[in-house]
């Protein structure tokens, strides 16, 4: 049932879930495995990689050997555009920027979806979506409002009523072009932080400093950067801590892979790669450890991606949400390869 967004207060504090670790590299070379090159991108957007990796082949299935979700909501099939996993209540949760709405779906021990709770969010324009706290706060969502440059938090009810808490404006440090705006948020713990040695803009060791116990990263398709803020759980203050470039001028999507230790990132435009980075960085730049090549020209905003321990031999979930996809606007590719430590 839709219900009106309530303006209201969230409180969030404490610690987001410390002890995620990062776990061996799990880039590959899957050149042997399902999907071929589609071509897309030329020589030159190789070069531009910012790591070592070569482009490499898409190493899952591809549609039409995908499961389908967007048959669960005919809203689906519109702008939806971001998507990520919690892993602790085993919830993905998927929000909708033109009509905005937070869903939450399950899975079942027979991998069946089905959706919990719907959410209206008024008229926010949503591009992504995050869980700080998965454990402490699991309905506690923070979203990314494109165009308006800010980062929202908001808490859902198990009933599906929202409640608008605190707003962080970072729009001074997120230009946009045009349409092109922030799409990509993800949040990534201290722990995970220290044990990545993710270092400032200045090349110094960081973590948060301000009650969110771990840093927010956002993806903006202009000119593909990654930025960072420390966000205050108290307030709506907050401190810039860098910016990364990317190995593509465009990012539209993030998700912070707990369970391996990696951030994954999604490069639209002309590209349609999927990066995989780690928390170090190099001269500027998160240091890229694999990128994929996606065979096909749809317009993908949003990533979710199973933890390892969904892994069946050697392959778990990875989701993807597309703008405008119709049937396809939310498909899972149960067949993703990197499980880590393998």
């Amino acid at each position: 049932m839709l219900v009106a967004c309530a303006p209201g207060s969230v409180g969030f504090g404490g610690d987001s879930g410390g002890g995620d670790t990062a776990a061996d590299s799990v880039a590959r070379d899957s050149a042997g495995d399902t999907g071929a090159d589609s071509g897309g991108d030329t020589e030159a957007d190789t070069a531009t990689d910012t790591g070592t990796s070569e482009l490499l082949p898409w190493p899952a299935s591809l549609p039409p050997d995908v499961t389908a979700l967007a048959g669960l909501e005919e809203d689906f099939e519109i702008s939806l555009s971001g998507a990520t996993w919690n892993a602790a209540t085993r919830e993905l949760w998927v929000v909708r920027g033109d009509g905005a709405t937070a869903w939450t779906l399950t899975r079942d021990r027979e991998g069946d979806w089905a959706i919990d709770r719907e959410a209206d969010l008024g008229s926010l324009d949503l591009e992504s979506v995050v869980v700080p706290d998965p454990t402490g706060a699991p309905s506690v969502i923070y979203l990314m409002v494109e165009h308006e440059e800010r980062i929202q938090a908001v808490e859902v009810s198990a009933s599906g009523v929202a409640t608008l808490g605190l707003s962080w404006d970072t729009s001074p440090y997120l230009p946009t072009s045009g349409s092109l705006g922030s799409e990509g948020l993800a949040f990534v713990p201290d722990a995970a932080l220290a044990e990545g040695g993710f270092v400032d803009g200045a090349g110094v060791e960081r973590t948060s400093r301000l009650g969110h116990g771990g840093l927010f990263f956002v993806g903006t398709q202009n000119g593909g950067t990654f930025h960072v803020f420390d966000l205050s759980d108290t307030g709506t203050d907050f401190e810039q801590v860098g910016e990364f470039q990317s190995a593509r001028d465009d990012l539209s999507g993030l998700e912070w892979d707990a369970s391996t230790g990696r951030l994954y990132a999604w490069h639209g435009g002309d590209h349609n790669d999927l990066g995989v980075y780690r928390l170090s960085s190099t001269s500027g730049t998160l240091d890229l450890e694999a990128i994929y090549d996606y065979p096909g020209d749809d317009n993908i905003e949003g990533l979710a991606l199973l933890g390892t321990e969904d892994c069946v031999d050697g392959k778990r979930p990875l989701v993807l949400t597309i703008d405008d996809g119709r049937e396809r606007a939310l498909d899972v590719y149960e067949d993703w390869p990197l499980c880590g430590g393998e």
